[in-house]
This record gives C-alpha cells, structure tokens and sequence, in this order.
C-alpha cells in the first residue's frame, strides 16, 4: 500500500525561500509524489503551510544545528520520531547540517530510502577560516570536524547521493556503495517578472550585471569598480541584498556608472537576459568546493544567452568548452580580471553569438533521473 507521505525532505533553515528547494519538491509533487519539506521552527512564519503541490511543515529544533551543544541529542531525538511517525518511503536530505539523523533513523528503520542532496562540498569549504575572533574560529574549527565526521557516517548510509557538479559528486561518493546523479541548480523558465531593470543604451555603454553573494576580496572589488569609474565604456550593476552590499551602495551612492539594484533570486534569470556581460567571481585559489563546484550565477547567465567574465573553475572552464560563450580570469588578480573583461568587450559580438546557440539547459530535463529515480522506488507508473 502507498504511504501518505512518499518523500520527507530536511532542510537548516525556516524555508521562507530556498529556490533549488522549491524546485525539487515542485517538480517531484508535479510527477505525481506526495513531498512534504520539514523545516526549522519560525516565530514568523506558520508552523504548517501549503506551496505550490507540496507541504510544509516547521518542526525542526534549531538546536540540531550545533553538534556540539548538550542539547544537540535532544534536538535529534526529536526529528527521529518526527520522521517515524510519518513514516516516509524517501528521506531527502538537503545539504550537511542534518545528516548526522541518518543513523539513528538506519538503526530503527534500515529499509528507510536516504538522499543526500549535497549543495556544497564541506571537505573543501573550512568556514571556520572566516571567522575573526581567533577564540571563535577554534570552536569553528572543532564543529568543521564535528560536521565531516557526521557527514562521512552518514552518507555511507544512503541510497543516493546528489551534487551539483561531477567533481563534488566523485568526492562524496567515494567509500559509500550509494548511486550517484549530478543535479545542477538550472532555474526554471519563467516569463512572469517581466519588470524593466537594466535600461538600454543602444551600443554607447555595455552593461556589466553581478548578482548575489560577492566573492571578491575587497582590494579586488574596490579596485574594480574604481576601474569602471574611470572609464566611460561601462555601466556596473550589482543585484543584492546583503550588508556587503548596503555598504557599497552607501560608499558609491555618487557614481553615475554604478548602480544597485534589489535581489529577488525569482528575477534573476530576467535580470540576466537585460545585460551585456554577466559577472561570475569564485573562490577559486581559496577553496576547492568552490574550485570544483557549480555556481548560481553560471546557470542563471548561461541559460539567459548572456556572455560571461568568470574566474577560472571548473565549471566555468566546461561551460567554456562546450559553449564558448566565457572568458575567464585569476581569482584574486585585478589585471588579469580588468584584461579579460577587455578581451571580451573588444570580441562581445561573437560571444554574444555563442551565448545566444545555448539551448540544452534546461531544469525538467535535469531534474528526470532523480523523478524516475523515486517513481521506481515508489513502483508510480511512468507516463
């Protein structure tokens, strides 16, 4: 007999927003399987909630995201019997933070189906390293440990595990007996935000667009911008909504060539489509999850048909290869960023060209294997 619930999914954070989150569940409740995404507990937000075809439910003790906390096991106990009560058929695990649940869940339930859905690539992310207080990076350092050694206990007990890039997904997969899919964060085509951001200038100025997180060390960045500044070749415009970003605006509220614009991840592949040259910075010489990872903004400017200045990654050098729509520069190098950007201005109609051939990115074709994956496991007839 079929379940109520097919598939649980966890998440670390309240879901108010989660896009590739969205995506999945959406996708998933669309073929024909019954998703409900258990998230942190909100005081903002309703503790149960529909979306689109699938529920949500806010249960989740936010004190399970510190390991090393004594009321850490508490916290545990309490998604276990949450998850046993339902009783899931999947148990579809978004990132790191919450995997450390899958062997106590194996001990009571062995047959339990498990995914990890890996975002990043915590071996080769330290975040602790970002931390300034040398007291608090040491404590960092000790649930960085915690957290892999949670990691590598648990996904060698799942069935399937997910990554955005065939890089990451070598790496997790090895000493684990799971299947392994690449699932890259494609947005979905929508032509519902239809809002005007970036004016154009008929050829007189190319419009150069960075959105989200900014990567860029701050000599870089400022250096950057000065460049754009000086020069009467370029509009700069910066989508987000982070602190970093409130103080640029503050800083260059002045200058004619620098704009800021609101994030809303919903808009981005709209935003994309209205610029010139999409900006891809990544951590590359830093960190090797973002060395081998696959970025947002690759995805998002590719499928809108936009040429890319994009730090060299692996990735950005696949994309580049098969599509020949990006230059790439060195991460952490002013001269090498600010000498590509004019090798692909002096060159932008051809790559425009290359951009504009772009037609196999798609998200329901990436999602397929992992629908026919958990139809298969739920004996659902494929249509």
């Amino acid at each position: 007999m079929r379940k109520a619930i097919d598939v649980i999914m966890l998440v670390d954070h309240d879901f108010e927003s989660d896009i590739r989150v969205e995506k999945e569940a959406q996708s998933l409740s669309s073929s024909g399987i019954n998703v409900q995404v258990l998230a942190l507990t909100s005081t903002d937000l309703p503790e149960t909630e529909g979306r689109e075809d699938y529920s949500i439910l806010r249960c989740i003790d936010s004190s399970i995201l510190h390991p090393l906390r004594n009321d850490y096991s508490r916290a545990e106990q309490s998604l276990k019997e949450i998850i046993l009560d339902k009783n899931p058929t999947i148990l579809h695990i978004h990132d790191f933070r919450l995997l450390g649940i899958v062997p106590i869940l194996k001990n009571e339930c062995p047959n339990l189906y498990v995914t990890y859905d890996s975002h990043e690539y915590l071996k080769g992310w330290p975040f602790y390293k970002e931390i300034p207080s040398f007291i608090n990076r040491m404590k960092g350092f000790f649930v960085w440990n915690e957290l892999l050694r949670k990691e590598k206990r648990g996904k060698a007990m799942c069935e399937l595990i997910l990554a955005p890039s065939a890089s990451i997904l070598q790496r997790q997969l090895k000493h684990t007996n799971a299947l392994g899919l690449v699932l890259r964060n494609i947005p979905r085509r929508s032509n519902s935000d239809s809002e005007i951001y970036i004016q154009t200038n008929e050829g007189e100025k190319i419009n150069l667009l960075m959105i989200g997180n900014i990567y860029m060390p701050n000599e870089i960045l400022h250096g950057f911008i000065q460049y754009i500044e000086a020069s009467s070749q370029y509009e700069l415009y910066i989508s987000g909504n982070r602190s970093q970003h409130k103080a640029l605006k503050a800083q260059y509220n002045k200058a004619k060539c620098i704009h800021f614009l609101p994030y809303n991840s919903q808009n981005n592949l709209n935003l994309s489509r209205q610029a010139d040259i999409g900006i891809a910075y990544t951590r590359s010489d830093e960190y090797l999850a973002h060395k081998i990872g696959s970025s947002n903004r690759l995805m998002e400017y590719s499928m809108a048909k936009l040429p890319i200045l994009g730090s060299q990654q692996d990735s950005h050098a696949h994309f580049a290869k098969k599509y020949g729509h990006i230059v790439m520069f060195e991460s952490g190098n002013l001269s090498s960023l600010i000498d590509k950007l004019n090798v692909l201005t002096s060159n932008l109609p051809q790559y425009q060209a290359k951009a504009r051939l772009i037609e196999d990115l798609s998200w329901d074709l990436e999602i397929k294997p992992l629908i026919k994956e958990y139809q298969s496991r739920l004996m659902i007839s494929v249509n």
